[in-house]
């Protein structure tokens, strides 16, 4: 699947193995770090996006991004997503001490989403091999729908 995703060229859905594979459209979490492979995920989804009845602009641990300090985090994103007709809100959600991976695939679980959109492999391969990240943790342990870009 990593191989797949990094030479498609193009958005990749991946399905859990176990669990919720069914692809719902209702409310969707895009994960957002202000990255490139973030950007274009979320605007590679904008067609699904589109149909979503909510989608939740997902920044993790926001309070760690000085650059962020008295802004809403992913506000940027859920405006751009609002003018190609999305119903878009921005929203932080902490880690708790949790893979940044991990705390990503809590909030959507904790508000039932049926589809994770977000970018793949912002880090190096190398770099995520040897300290993991968001990207290996997810593909990992699905618990939903991802769609990820590179």
């Amino acid at each position: 699947v990593e191989q797949l995703v990094m030479a498609a060229g193009r958005p990749v859905i991946v399905l859990p193995y176990k669990g919720k594979a069914a692809l719902a459209l209702d409310d969707i979490v895009v994960g957002w770090d202000g990255g490139r492979e973030a950007a274009r995920a979320a605007f590679d989804s904008l067609p699904l996006l589109k149909s979503a009845s909510k989608v939740r602009v997902v920044r993790i641990d926001p309070q760690k991004d000085p650059s962020l300090r008295g802004s809403v985090a992913g506000a940027d994103l859920a405006e751009a997503l609002s003018r190609h007709g999305v119903k878009a809100e921005a929203q932080g959600y902490p880690t708790d001490g949790q893979d940044e991976g991990q705390a990503l695939m809590r909030c959507a679980e904790d508000c039932g989403a049926g589809l994770i959109v977000m970018g793949a492999y912002g880090h190096s391969r190398l770099a995520e091999f040897i300290f993991g990240g968001a990207t290996r943790f997810v593909l990992n342990r699905l618990v939903c729908p991802v769609l990820m870009s590179h």
